[in-house]
């Protein structure tokens, strides 16, 4: 089914030919460092997870469960083993049970009045970092404690808790537009931290450094878990059993991933891409780690293996349009895919029909997972229009 038209669009009639002696680019890409690295994890037996393994990660899960839901009263302790679930990246576990507590939380310092004031630098910091990631609209007025008569941040107050400050930093990534006591946080933090950081230990001098550079708030949580387990390892309140679980949890997911890449690797090589379009940057794994920061939890495994294959097309789509094709041909080519009819590019190399044919298999694939939803034909449209879209940035 073609794809209607602006009339402001020209189309060029299917049997028009590219002109043979147009002048090609080229450009010397650097080559794929990865070779087939991840080849062998497409099919691999070795990368499944194993019954013993899922029952050592139950049961370790089911015991940080059950520290969640303890009735300990200690309000900072419980806020502080959010912090870590969620530095550790196995948040997506304990949502519900996280969410319980939060709300219990949210409700003893609205409801029951509890004096918030009175608490320390961290302890505001973390309740307030912890209540606005979900949306909770927590007033600025607990900070007003550490400001000075000109309202700005009592620096001898803040510099002397490094933890605090720190926390405050963090906090100050969830700001909104508008509201300067946290523009002034963020900038008074930033500046105190960076100027001592050769003051502390090395353990924390290396996590404000990397908070530093990229704020909790701001980063992927999964990418960041590997150095935090080491950091909190370190600590002598480290749970144990927490970081046992988070151990797990990174192992067996790293095996999801390994083969995630191995599968878009093997989709690569079945396509013949280096033969047929040698021209193109192969990037399989360094592209994955755009469905990978998108969601890496394991129920999305289907979504990254196809966004890695949409990404990875997209490329060769900037490649052939930047670098190889000429003017002549490139409009045939879009025109193709706008009308998704080959017919149009039948003129043209190998390498342009190779393209058509991948993104067309793509959507077949996307079609196919979807096959159960009783919108397929819909869904076909809106893919068309959307690789058509596409087609306009190049």
């Amino acid at each position: 089914m073609s794809l209607s038209l602006s009339a402001s669009v020209p189309v060029m009639p299917s049997t028009q030919r590219a002109p043979s002696n147009s002048k090609r680019r080229s450009v010397n890409f650097a080559p794929n460092i990865w070779h087939d690295t991840f080849l062998k994890y497409a099919d691999s037996e070795s990368l499944e997870v194993n019954e013993i393994m899922k029952q050592e990660v139950q049961m370790h899960k089911e015991k940080v469960k059950m520290n969640l839901s303890s009735n300990d009263n200690n309000i900072l302790q419980k806020l502080s083993l959010i912090d870590s679930i969620q530095r550790l990246s196995i948040s997506y576990h304990f949502e519900n049970e996280i969410d319980r507590i939060l709300v219990q939380i949210h409700n003893d310092f609205t409801n029951k009045d509890l004096a918030i004031e009175e608490r320390d630098l961290h302890f505001i910091t973390l309740f307030f970092r912890l209540l606005r990631q979900r949306r909770y609209n927590i007033s600025l007025d607990i900070f007003n404690k550490f400001k000075n008569k000109k309202g700005e941040f009592d620096e001898i107050i803040v510099v002397q808790d490094v933890k605090g400050m720190w926390s405050l930093y963090e906090a100050a990534q969830l700001r909104v537009y508008g509201k300067d006591i946290l523009e002034k946080a963020h900038e008074f933090t930033y500046n105190k931290l960076k100027s001592i950081t050769n003051q502390l230990s090395s353990s924390l001098a290396d996590q404000v450094n990397q908070s530093l550079v990229q704020p909790f708030h701001k980063a992927i949580p999964r990418m960041k878990a590997r150095s935090y387990m080491s950091f909190y390892e370190e600590s002598s309140t480290h749970d144990k059993v927490l970081l046992k679980f988070a151990k797990l949890d990174f192992n067996m997911l790293q095996k999801w991933y390994q083969k995630e890449v191995g599968s878009a690797t093997k989709w690569w090589e079945k396509l013949e891409f280096s033969k047929k379009v040698p021209y193109v940057r192969e990037r399989i794994a360094e592209l994955y780690f755009w469905p990978f920061a998108m969601n890496s939890e394991p129920k999305y495994t289907t979504f990254r293996r196809v966004v890695a294959k949409v990404v990875q097309w997209m490329t060769i789509f900037d490649d052939t349009y930047d670098v190889y094709g000429t003017i002549e041909e490139l409009e045939l080519l879009t025109q193709a895919i706008r009308r998704w009819d080959i017919s149009y590019i039948e003129s043209l190399p190998e390498c342009f029909k190779v393209i058509f044919n991948s993104i067309v298999e793509l959507v077949d694939e996307i079609i196919e997972l979807n096959a159960g939803s009783g919108e397929s034909d819909l869904i076909l449209q809106c893919l068309k229009q959307a690789v058509g879209f596409i087609s306009y940035f190049f």
